[in-house]
């Protein structure tokens, strides 16, 4: 949760247009403590701007309250330079982030080092899950930004609206090892209403490339100079994904490239 403050904090987490004219807006709302402020509703939510004018909200769902489902995709890096302690607490960071989730919540698993692998689809099995992630090993180098594509393609698939990518690289791209250009997976995701949550661990990750993913698509980057911080940043980004609010909005607009800007007030 953010640091405290002293007025609530409303934050937009994701916005998935890309079944207009039905869209969906994720955000979270913390109180001044910066916890999670449960037990909202539509009445409870204002939309201003350019949106306004056109959408209208038809529906706000909590993803605590009501028990929603969510579905997130991690993509993890195995390159050489990851090997060791770091690979570690990567895998135990991540078999937190499983085990903070819900019986109903999926998950799917890429890794990538030369190459770019669906580890494992889409499963609420966790023993699964764990065992894929416990069994990962490094080699190659690090071809994130292929990473980034295919981390978006496998969200799409996603059983839920809620389209989340985890990425985790200790490097940058190398040697080429992308078939993908740089710019690709933000566009991607931008187009499919997907977010970005990247973790960038050491000193030696391409800190920019992972601040453009997570900023543009309304997500969150975090730093991790230290491979035993992992674990607190994984169970965060889960227990936020299961605070979210879930808001429906109805907007009949044409289907031009428009973009429309907007406020949203709890």
């Amino acid at each position: 949760p953010p640091a405290p403050t002293t007025s609530p904090l409303l934050e937009i987490t994701g916005v998935n247009a890309s079944a207009l004219p039905t869209a969906f807006i994720t955000t979270n709302v913390f109180d001044t403590l910066g916890q999670p402020v449960t037990g909202l509703s539509a009445e409870n939510f204002t939309l201003s701007g350019e949106l306004a004018s056109v959408g209208q909200i038809i529906r706000v769902e909590s993803v605590s309250d009501d028990n929603l489902p969510i579905s997130a995709v991690l993509v993890i890096d195995i390159s050489d330079s990851i090997s060791g302690y770091p690979l570690q607490s990567a895998k135990d960071a991540a078999i937190a982030f499983v085990n903070s989730l819900g019986d109903a919540d999926s998950v799917a698993i890429v890794t990538f080092a030369d190459k770019v692998t669906l580890a494992q689809d889409y499963t609420t099995d966790k023993t699964q899950l764990i065992a894929v992630i416990d069994g990962l090993q490094t080699g190659g180098r690090t071809a994130l930004y292929s990473a980034g594509v295919v981390g978006v393609e496998t969200v799409v698939n996603a059983p839920s609206n809620r389209r989340v990518v985890v990425l985790l690289s200790d490097g940058s791209e190398y040697g080429g090892a992308s078939t993908n250009a740089r710019e690709e997976a933000l566009a991607l995701a931008r187009q499919k209403g997907a977010s970005f949550y990247t973790i960038g661990l050491g000193y030696g990750a391409d800190r920019t490339y992972l601040e453009e993913l997570s900023n543009g698509t309304n997500g969150a980057f975090f730093e991790s100079p230290e491979a035993d911080q992992l674990v607190g940043i994984y169970t965060g980004i889960a227990e936020n994904l299961r605070s979210e609010y879930i808001i429906t909005v109805e907007a009949n607009v044409p289907l031009d490239g428009t973009a429309y800007r907007f406020d949203l007030q709890a």
